[in-house]
């Protein structure tokens, strides 16, 4: 089993009222409408041996169980299960994302976020959850 083929009926399934739209491209598997149209729209992308979760205008997460003992069907089960509790935890503004210089020097995101914006976020940042901007970097 393919990542994507693990991943679609997982995201159809858990996601289907947040705007869902399937990809048939090479690598491209599902995209979630941004809420926040500073934080851009939610890209997942089947990269053979990791997903990637590339929050648009801000950064991107990874995921990869990282042991090279599991079968296909194994690691296509753990990705699945780490991006779709990435996707709950980010919807329900629990992911802390920051993006500097408008996105040209990079960003991040820190789970779980839970209101209070940690000091070692880079003071010059632009401070979102999927929904809202929280800061103005300044």
């Amino acid at each position: 089993m393919t990542i994507r083929e693990a991943l679609t009926p997982a995201l159809q399934d858990i996601f289907h009222d947040r705007g869902l739209s399937l990809s048939t491209s090479t690598n491209l598997v599902a995209k979630f409408p941004a809420e926040c149209p500073d934080v851009g729209n939610v890209l997942i992308y089947d990269d053979g041996e990791e997903a990637t979760v590339l929050i648009e205008n801000i950064t991107h997460h990874h995921a990869n169980p990282y042991d090279g003992t599991l079968n296909a069907d194994e690691r296509s089960r753990l990705i699945t299960d780490e991006v779709v509790e990435f996707l709950r935890e980010l919807f329900a503004d629990r992911v802390l994302l920051w993006s500097i210089d408008k996105g040209a020097g990079g960003g991040g995101w820190r789970m779980p976020f839970e209101g209070v914006v940690p000091a070692d976020i880079p003071s010059g940042a632009d401070i979102f959850v999927w929904s809202r901007r929280l800061r103005l970097a300044g």
